[in-house]
């Protein structure tokens, strides 16, 4: 849809509203230091797994970089542990 903005000078301005607006709802159920529950209702999958991503990417990631071994006794190679 279009609608015809007022304006002062004698341009034809138009503003476009989208027809499928997203406006989701966040119920707040518990809330936690390290924790939160929650209910995202109204909205497009889309949206959801958007939020899925960035609340993923803010969790802190720990990585080995080196390991010697001084002596492996398991069946399993170094290069597999």
């Amino acid at each position: 849809r279009h609608y015809k903005a007022s304006s002062s000078d004698q341009s034809s301005q138009y503003i476009t509203t989208m027809p499928h607006q997203r406006f989701p709802k966040l119920e707040i159920i518990e809330n936690y230091p390290h924790e939160i529950h929650f209910v995202l209702s109204d909205t497009d999958v889309s949206v959801a797994n958007a939020l899925r991503r960035i609340m993923i990417a803010e969790v802190p990631t720990l990585s080995i970089d080196l390991v010697e071994f001084q002596e492996n006794s398991s069946v399993l190679n170094d290069e597999y542990i």
